[in-house]
């Protein structure tokens, strides 16, 4: 007697279309977390980028303040310091100095503050030695 059944059999054709669609879920969901981090750190460099220009311009708005006030004619140094941001991590030094009835930047650098935002890195290495106190 012959037992095979004619028809189509589509067991196989199933569990591959039911791996074939979890791995595009998959594939999909990590795409998708991996582009929402891109956007938070492109919105963090945005904000620091923002902010270390507005401490610039806040800075030159005081030197002209400087001009202003009539300090190219009594001449000396003079020292403009700007936090960068909210965290105050950084801050922007300007160092202008009068000579010659003309104001000249002798320094201009940005310089970390040492604040509680820095982070610090712990390099050494503990290793399991055999003992572990559960308690």
């Amino acid at each position: 007697m012959n037992n095979k059944t004619n028809g189509i059999h589509v067991g196989g054709t199933s569990i591959i279309m039911v791996f074939t669609l979890l791995f595009f879920a998959m594939f999909g969901s990590l795409s998708l977390s991996s582009t929402h981090v891109s956007l938070r750190q492109s919105e963090k460099a945005r904000d620091h980028v923002v902010s270390y220009y507005d401490a610039d311009v806040a800075a030159v708005k005081d030197i002209a303040k400087l001009t202003a006030d009539g300090i190219t004619a009594a001449g000396g140094t003079v020292e403009i310091i700007k936090r960068i941001g909210d965290s105050g991590r950084q801050e922007l030094t300007i160092t202008v100095s009068v000579r010659d009835g003309k104001i000249h930047i002798d320094e201009y650098r940005v310089r970390s503050t040492g604040g509680s935002g820095l982070i610090s890195i712990d390099d050494s290495f503990n290793y399991f030695q055999g003992e572990y106190d559960w308690g």
